[in-house]
């Protein structure tokens, strides 16, 4: 891990990538994490790692289109990492996000 002082933005996507509501994984720091738009000017980045047994966690399903789900023991998160359900035991970790001139980006 690096510290703040160190830290740095990592372009990741465009906002014209993403639609309100839709969520794509990306790789910071050797690491998947997923950048879901949840409104217009609101952007979420969370880690794709499930907190229970590491299993990469999927964003929306027809039910809960706003929630993340762990297809190998049914953890749910909702949008903002939270643990909903399953045997999760800790929300899932998340990053600073900021959108620069159409550009989303993620601070490592």
């Amino acid at each position: 891990q690096t510290s703040s002082a160190g830290a740095e933005w990592q372009e990741v996507a465009t906002s014209d990538e993403l639609l309100v509501g839709q969520g794509k994984i990306v790789t910071l720091a050797n690491q998947p994490v997923y950048v879901v738009r949840l409104q217009e000017n609101e952007y979420k980045a969370l880690s794709a790692i499930c907190t229970h047994l590491g299993c990469i966690v999927k964003w929306g399903l027809p039910e809960h289109p706003d929630h993340f789900f762990c297809p190998c023991h049914a953890a749910v998160f909702d949008t903002f990492g939270n643990v909903l359900a399953g045997p999760a035991p800790r929300p899932l970790p998340s990053f600073q996000v900021k959108v620069s001139e159409g550009k989303v980006l993620l601070k490592t």
